[in-house]
């Protein structure tokens, strides 16, 4: 009896056995073995209730497993988009829009005394608004990542890979002080390579499955979505850029405009290389308008240290810097494509 229980464990659905088979199985074994203790006609009564029991739940999970996957195919089936619609492009565009444009006016509103700071107004539509990058974020992992959905990958990689460099130099700064000296030990270029490396790996390890995962073949046939991740990276670029800095809501509000309408044309694009310059050209006219914002306000900051004259030098080449590791990263996808790692690319190719 045991040995037939277990085999009509797996006409379970998958999900259903791998989260309550072991459950059912111990439950089990403990009532047969009570019902044994008590008798034969204990153990021939248990029998019979599991037998009559147990295949109208099974008929009742594989009913209700079926119900739920029509569900989410017909719940994601609303996010599969034609290409280039507008619909597409407005979802894509989400992070952009919160980053470039909700953000600066909340800032505004907030330094003109409109909007109290931490106030449950300010905070709730904080809330509602990573909510809603969560969700799509979730929605294009569920759907299949769609195209629509590269610029969220990169944008939440971007946050962990900023927020893991952050803790990482903070514990060096404390326990070895001397290395964390970036401007002797390390050198700028590569102590403004620590705040990406996190997305250098997630746009490799993308690319590498889309090479070995036959369900993510289309992403290897168009190399540019790999080049659209790290795309998606740079609002949260765009705002670091211009941390602790004031009145720069104009060159935010320019910056991201160049950024929309690279992924606009991207977006509505077909040849490779034309779709590759339109998302390399929005990174760094979005990043030159940093840069160039950066001098223009640094004179009109308040801050409590002194401003060295030159001091805008260092703001420049920081921005530069910047953009240089995202666009090496940029380049990745179509480095990684060149490499002929099966017959199966080389014949591709």
């Amino acid at each position: 009896m045991r040995r037939f229980y277990s085999i009509l464990l797996y006409l379970f659905p998958r999900t259903y056995r791998e989260e309550y088979g072991d459950e059912l199985w111990a439950v089990f074994n403990l009532s047969l073995d009570d019902a044994w203790k008590a008798g034969r006609l204990e153990t021939l009564g248990l029998t019979l209730r599991e037998l009559s029991g147990l295949p109208g739940a099974i008929l009742y999970e594989l009913l209700r497993e079926r119900r739920k996957t029509h569900m989410l195919r017909k719940f994601g089936s609303h996010f599969n988009f034609t290409y280039g619609s507008r619909r597409e492009f407005i979802t894509a565009m989400v992070p952009f829009f919160w980053m470039g444009f909700i953000l600066p006016l909340m800032n505004v509103l907030t330094s003109s005394g409109l909007l109290i700071p931490r106030s449950p107004v300010v905070n709730g539509i904080g809330i509602l608004l990573v909510a809603c990058l969560g969700i799509l974020f979730l929605i294009g992992l569920v759907t299949g990542l769609p195209r629509w959905s590269m610029p969220y990958i990169g944008f939440t990689a971007a946050i962990f890979s900023v927020g893991m460099a952050s803790s990482s130099l903070e514990l060096i700064r404390r326990r070895l002080p001397r290395l964390y000296e970036p401007y002797v030990s390390m050198g700028d270029f590569m102590f403004g390579g620590t705040w990406w490396f996190g997305l250098l790996l997630v746009v490799i390890l993308f690319v590498m499955l889309t090479r070995s995962i036959p369900a993510l073949r289309r992403y290897k046939d168009d190399w540019t979505l790999g080049c659209f991740v790290p795309y998606g990276a740079v609002p949260f670029a765009l705002v670091l850029t211009f941390d602790a800095y004031r009145n720069d809501e104009p060159f935010i509000v320019l910056a991201f405009l160049i950024l929309i309408l690279g992924a606009w044309f991207y977006l509505r694009g077909e040849d490779k290389w034309k779709k590759f310059m339109m998302l390399f050209g929005g990174l760094t006219l979005s990043m030159f308008i940093g840069a160039a914002g950066k001098v223009f306000l640094l004179p009109m900051q308040d801050w409590l240290v002194h401003i060295d004259p030159s001091y805008w030098k260092v703001e420049v080449m920081a921005t530069i810097i910047m953009w240089m590791w995202l666009a090496l990263i940029m380049l990745i996808p179509i480095a990684l494509n060149l490499l002929p790692w099966s017959k199966d690319h080389l014949q591709t190719v």
